[in-house]
């Protein structure tokens, strides 16, 4: 018997108790919302910025994004959109095909997340200009100087499995065009296949899981690097 990819979203799903409405064929699926991708502002402070699934942002962010501090949507359209197959950025997975500058960063944080190498890591920041923007759980790790191995784990982990997955060019041959891991934050769940819906269960803890099949869209942990080489963010919705 075969199983269609979207079969397998609802049976996955279900066996958590959450069954995911699936409301499109592979033609064409609808999303409830499209959120522009982000045109960092250059006024933004070294403070790092977090995502909260309210709206609101940390007392210690600074950094705007499109003139709004990150997960302040309340200014975008909710009205359902249609997007196929053909609009979706292809999915990426060699990294020595990316520019070299976004290479080099790429490799910097892989050998950090792998060996959770505080160090390393310090090395990709001072590549920066200016401090990625991280969730506020990460925040408060960099709080303390003396990290436990606890602490790396929470860091470290997410980040490694990211970097592992597929990847997308968001807004390509725009000013606005950065590669954003893993590929499920610019790709409808509707849209994955089987292969894909795997992906994404190794990927994401399970109560993470509930929260993405509740809102139907990827609200885990994504890394944000640009072809210049810049790292962006390490954030998910809080």
């Amino acid at each position: 018997m075969v199983i269609s990819s979207n079969d397998l979203i609802k049976s996955l799903f279900f066996v958590l108790g959450l069954l995911l409405p699936i409301t499109a064929a592979h033609c064409q699926v609808t999303i409830d919302k499209v959120i522009p991708f982000p045109e960092y502002s250059a006024s933004s402070q070294q403070a790092p910025a977090t995502l909260r699934s309210n709206g609101t942002h940390s007392a210690r962010s600074q950094a705007t994004v499109n003139g709004e501090r990150p997960g302040d949507y309340s200014s975008h359209d909710n009205t359902t959109e249609p997007v196929t197959l053909s609009d979706l950025p292809e999915i990426l997975r060699n990294i020595d095909l990316l520019p070299i500058a976004a290479r080099e960063m790429v490799l910097i944080l892989q050998k950090a997340a792998d060996n959770q190498d505080w160090s390393l890591l310090q090395i990709a920041f001072e590549m920066n200009e200016m401090p990625p923007a991280l969730s506020q759980e990460f925040e408060k790790l960099f709080e303390s100087l003396e990290k436990t191995d606890e602490q790396s784990r929470i860091f470290f982990s997410p980040l490694a499995k990211l970097l592992q997955a597929g990847f997308v060019l968001a807004d390509e041959n725009t000013t606005q065009e950065i590669y954003v891991w893993p590929y499920f934050a610019h790709y409808p769940l509707e849209s994955l296949n089987e292969e894909e819906v795997s992906e994404l269960l190794e990927l994401v803890p399970e109560d993470e899981l509930r929260r993405i099949s509740s809102l139907r869209r990827y609200t885990y942990y994504q890394i944000g690097i640009t072809p210049d080489g810049v790292w962006h963010y390490f954030v998910r919705e809080e």
